[in-house]
């Protein structure tokens, strides 16, 4: 994951600073760049446990919402609190903590399992069938270009249970389970759809969508369970 890799903006924390915040040069823009970058990866290193590192917020897909809020609130009290400390404002440093608590509280959620990141939906994902090299699979079967959604490199959890066939519009009716399967496979590290009646995915540009989360990847999902951050199979 590139160190640029931000989920706020000063353009969304600048707006609720105080007037004129930098006439003194005591909060400059390159102070806010550098707040920016180190609550993302605070926010990183404290959700590295459940979640992959989301992408940037100009990323595809951006960061989660959520993850700029937290991101937003965090930015906020660093710079209300950097601002406090120079004359003792008493009131900025009051709102520092409100927002800090906001943030911290919003990231705590997510690290219990409380709350939990709302899944990303992939559309029009076209199946090729055996290619990769190396990483050929069976003819009734074909990779799905799930690790390519995020920037950091690392594969995101897909919910094999939201596969859906999209086309040719005579397979829409192929269930998940009965008609084909999803799985990720340990060797290649990669999602894999299976064509159980070995038929749809031979028709031209078999095309399906899905959702996936950023939820790192585990056999069952157990959001307040601790993840080891591998892909294991148990």
């Amino acid at each position: 994951m590139a160190a640029s890799t931000v989920y706020t903006t000063d353009e969304d924390v600048v707006p609720v600073l105080p007037k004129n915040y930098d006439s003194a040069s005591d909060l400059t823009r390159t102070h806010l760049t550098a707040m920016i970058l180190n609550v993302s990866r605070i926010i990183d290193a404290r959700l590295s446990t459940a979640y992959i590192p989301f992408n940037s917020t100009t990323g595809t897909p951006p960061t989660p919402v959520a993850i700029q809020a937290v991101a937003k609130y965090l930015v906020i009290g660093q710079a209300l609190r950097h601002l406090a400390m120079g004359d003792r404002n008493a009131s900025l440093m009051q709102s520092a903590q409100e927002y800090e608590g906001w943030g911290a509280a919003a990231l705590d959620s997510y690290i219990s399992g409380l709350a939990i990141l709302p899944p990303e939906q992939k559309t029009g994902a076209v199946l090729t069938v055996g290619v990769g090299g190396d990483y050929d699979v069976e003819t009734d079967q074909a990779f799905i270009g799930v690790e390519a959604l995020v920037s950091s490199g690392e594969i995101p959890t897909m919910i094999p249970e939201s596969v859906k066939v999209t086309s040719p519009a005579g397979y829409v009716q192929y269930n998940y389970g009965y008609d084909f399967d999803v799985m990720f496979n340990p060797q290649h590290q990669k999602w894999v759809f299976h064509d159980l009646r070995n038929d749809f995915i031979s028709q031209t540009t078999p095309t399906i969508q899905y959702d996936w989360t950023w939820e790192r990847y585990s056999r069952d999902r157990t959001p307040k369970g601790v993840k080891s951050g591998l892909f294991v199979m148990g």
